[in-house]
C-alpha cells in the first residue's frame, strides 16, 4: 500500500558462459515497504539461478516508511546465444486512486558470448561466495631478514605451520562440498516441517493482531514448502509454476487447486485493508492446514 516504482536492469556490462551475472529490481516510493515480497523473475530454463540478496534503505517519514529497495539476483548462462527475461509484474494497492495498481519492467534482452570457464568453474565460485571464503595469497617479501632464509629454523616452522594450515582448510572444504551434495536430499525430507514451523509462526502473528505480515508469512511458507521439495530458488515460483511442480509429484489435482486458490488469496489479503484482511486471515490458515495435511 502506498506509492511506488519499479525498475528492472542488467548490472553486468557483458554476458559470457558458467560466469555469474546479475539482474537488479529496484522498488522506489513511500507506504508499507516492509511489507513488499521478494519479486517474482523468470530466467531462461538453462540458467542456474541463485537466491535473491536484498537490500533496504529507506527511512521514516509521516506517511511510511520511504526509499527503496534492490533484489539482486544471480544467475549462470551455461550456453551462449540470444534470451530474455520477461517484464516483471509489481502490484499495489494506491490509497489516492483507491485501487491495486500494476506496475511491469521492461523485457530485458541477453546476449551471451561464449566463455573460458566451465560449469565447474562457475559452480565452486558460487560455492565460495556463499560460504564466504576468498581466495588466500602469499606475498614473499623480496628482502626477508636473515632470520627467514632458507634452512633456518623460523623457516621449517612456518613451513610446517602452512602445511598444516593447508591440511585442515581441505578437509573442511571437502566436508563441506559433501554436505552440500545431500542438501537436496535433506531439504525435501524436511520441506513438510519446515513449512509447519513457519505457518505455525504465521499463526503467532495473526495471535498478536499482526494480520498483514502474518498472511505474508503464510504465502512465504507455502512458496517455501515447494522450493525445498523440488530444490528451486522461490524466487522463480510463480503460482502457475508451483501448480505444475506439484502435478509431477502425483498431487492430487483438487489438492493443487485449492494450493493455487491459498497463493491467490493471500497475494490479495496482504494488500486489502487492515479489517478486511483479519477476517480472510482465519480462513486461510484453517484452509492452510487442510492443505499440508493432504501434502504430507
Amino acid at each position: 500500500m502506498g506509492r511506488f516504482s519499479v525498475k528492472g536492469e542488467l548490472l553486468s556490462p557483458e554476458l559470457r558462459t558458467n560466469e555469474p551475472c546479475t539482474y537488479r529490481i529496484t522498488v522506489e516510493g513511500t507506504g508499507n515497504m516492509k511489507l513488499i515480497a521478494t519479486p517474482s523473475v523468470t530466467f531462461p530454463k538453462d540458467f542456474d539461478v541463485y537466491d535473491p540478496k536484498t537490500e533496504e534503505q529507506t527511512e521514516a517519514t509521516s506517511e511510511g516508511l520511504k526509499g527503496k529497495l534492490t533484489f539482486d539476483y544471480t544467475f549462470v548462462p551455461h550456453n551462449k546465444g540470444d534470451y530474455e527475461i520477461p517484464a516483471v509484474d509489481f502490484v499495489y494497492f494506491s490509497p489516492e486512486e483507491n485501487r491495486y495498481v500494476t506496475l511491469s519492467t521492461k523485457p530485458t534482452k541477453l546476449h551471451v558470448l561464449q566463455g573460458t570457464r566451465s560449469a565447474e568453474d562457475a559452480e565452486r565460485e558460487m560455492e565460495l561466495r556463499n560460504c564466504d571464503i576468498r581466495p588466500i595469497i602469499a606475498e614473499a617479501d623480496a628482502q626477508s631478514e636473515s632470520v627467514l632464509a632458507w634452512g633456518s629454523l623460523i623457516y621449517w616452522i612456518l613451513h610446517l605451520l602452512l602445511a598444516f594450515i593447508a591440511f585442515v582448510a581441505i578437509k573442511a572444504v571437502r566436508k563441506y562440498m559433501a554436505a552440500e551434495a545431500d542438501t537436496v536430499g535433506r531439504k525435501r525430507s524436511k520441506a513438510i516441517r519446515t513449512a509447519r514451523k513457519r505457518i505455525d509462526a504465521a499463526r503467532r502473528q495473526l495471535q498478536a493482531g499482526e494480520a498483514v505480515p502474518a498472511i505474508g508469512a503464510l504465502r512465504q511458507a507455502l512458496t517455501g514448502y515447494v522450493a525445498d521439495t523440488f530444490n528451486r530458488p522461490e524466487a522463480e515460483l510463480t503460482k502457475e509454476t508451483m501448480s505444475e511442480l506439484l502435478q509431477t509429484k502425483g498431487i492430487a489435482q483438487d489438492t493443487i487447486e485449492r494450493f493455487a486458490k491459498m497463493i491467490a488469496g493471500c497475494d490479495f489479503a496482504r494488500y486489502a485493508p487492515q479489517a478486511q484482511a483479519a477476517t480472510m486471515a482465519e480462513e486461510l490458515f484453517a484452509e492452510a492446514e487442510n492443505i499440508m495435511n493432504d501434502l504430507a
